[in-house]
């Protein structure tokens, strides 16, 4: 049995994963952030479940799978799981609606209900009838925090479970790292807790982090770090290279803290646990395969990476520099402030007279990263054949970035991606940086 579920907030996308699969079976859930990534998804295979929020800005809405649910014929149920204001959904007044394949839940419902509903949908369904007393949690789901408000175990055999948190514990990115090096997928919680974590996860988290202190921001970056190495080595990144990235980001970040007021936009950066900081560390994960590939130092690495770290601190709004980035068609429906944050964000470096390595290089990439999205608002002109090689390499790392974002990481779409980075990039200086990035596609092929 496999299920979709479909919903931009991540945060439900993995309590309602949690609660299914503990309910039917392990590794059943497939998710989906966007309406147009859940309908390529039902392409590719069958669903006997979709589960489908309705609002989903800036990508759209739920009823665009239901539609294409209809037109295609598919005979997946389908349950619409929405917060808005039943009047304002024309779905349900839509006559193929009443067929008895889909069905609609109010969000929020509690857990139990949730759980219960979706049972009487899937009716002949075998569900777990496990008699353990644990119930398991995917062991990325610890990465990013630092604290839990339930024990935690870890499964030995059949019946036989430690503890390895105890409730209001705090841990660090090592301990966890050390059971994934193990090839332990899963962290188990008592089935007595199971409710009220579910609870707590729906309406905070069951992880805890500290507001985010001058002194450890640098291991709140270690942590994100550890967490997008475990996606960029699924792309075909090395552990080596990015050891080297993890490496020199780290030092790059303690030098640009020099730099008092930058400090703080970065300990905001760092703390946000989202787009805008993912995005610059996967620059520098790519940047650090192409120099090694290329053969550069790692003093160039070194410019390229404060280079990623600070091309985007200007846009303080974590929602705006992903639209800026990914749907850039969309800015324009930002308010003034936000299109002024991020016009804005070129320049802001002119403000800071103390930052390491502030070249001419970094001038243009700043300028100019932007220069292969068309609806870029804020596009500056820049002859691609005069650019050097520190820049061309960004360039092409933040346009790879984007497309890997595009398409969810999905290892299976690398060859697209990296079309669409070869059709931008066609100028004879930037040849022998794309054969340094088609060796992620090459290694990533099966033997």
């Amino acid at each position: 049995m496999k299920i979709l579920l479909v919903d931009d907030d991540t945060t439900i996308l993995e309590l309602l994963a949690i609660i299914l699969e503990n309910t039917f079976s392990p590794e059943l859930v497939e998710r989906c952030t966007r309406p147009d990534h859940a309908i390529e998804a039902i392409k590719k295979q069958d669903f006997d479940l979709i589960i489908c929020d309705y609002e989903m800005p800036p990508h759209g809405r739920g009823d665009e799978v239901f539609n294409f649910v209809i037109d295609g014929d598919v005979k997946s149920k389908f349950v619409l799981f929405s917060s808005e204001d039943k009047k304002n959904l024309t779905i349900l007044k839509d006559e193929n609606f009443v067929a008895p394949q889909f069905f609609y839940l109010s969000k929020p419902s509690r857990p139990k209900d949730f759980k219960e509903f979706i049972r009487e949908v899937l009716d002949d369904a075998p569900t777990i009838t496990s008699t353990s007393a644990f119930n398991p949690i995917r062991i990325h789901n610890f990465l990013r925090f630092s604290g839990t408000q339930c024990p935690i175990y870890i499964k030995l055999s059949t019946n036989k479970y430690v503890k390895i948190i105890n409730a209001g514990a705090e841990y660090d990115l090592e301990f966890i790292d050390k059971y994934i090096s193990k090839g332990i997928k899963q962290l188990y919680i008592e089935r007595n807790d199971y409710d009220d974590f579910l609870v707590r996860f729906g309406k905070t988290s069951f992880l805890t982090s500290k507001e985010t202190s001058s002194q450890d921001f640098l291991k709140e970056a270690q942590k994100s770090h550890r967490y997008l190495s475990t996606l960029m080595s699924e792309i075909g990144i090395s552990e080596y290279v990015l050891d080297i990235a993890n490496q020199i980001s780290t030092e790059v970040i303690e030098k640009a803290t020099e730099e008092k007021s930058l400090k703080k936009l970065l300990a905001k950066l760092i703390a946000s646990k989202d787009y805008a900081y993912d995005h610059t560390y996967l620059i520098t994960c790519i940047c650090s395969h192409l120099c090694k590939e290329l053969g550069l130092s790692n003093s160039v690495l070194e410019r390229l990476s404060f280079a990623s770290l600070v091309h985007d601190i200007g846009i303080t709004d974590s929602h705006s520099c992903y639209i800026h980035d990914i749907e850039p068609k969309n800015i324009s429906n930002q308010d003034k402030e936000k299109l002024d944050m991020i016009q804005d964000h070129h320049f802001i470096l002119e403000e800071y007279k103390n930052l390491p390595d502030i070249t001419d290089d970094l001038t243009n990439i700043m300028n100019h990263h932007h220069l292969f999205e068309e609806s870029y608002p804020f596009n500056q002109k820049l002859q691609l054949e005069r650019v050097n090689n520190v820049v061309a390499i960004f360039l092409v790392a933040h346009c790879f970035a984007n497309q890997l974002y595009t398409y969810e990481f999905d290892s299976s779409k690398l060859r697209d991606a990296l079309t669409v980075v070869k059709h931008n990039f066609s100028t004879p200086n930037f040849a022998k940086i794309l054969r340094a990035l088609e060796i992620v596609y090459i290694k990533n092929q099966p033997k």
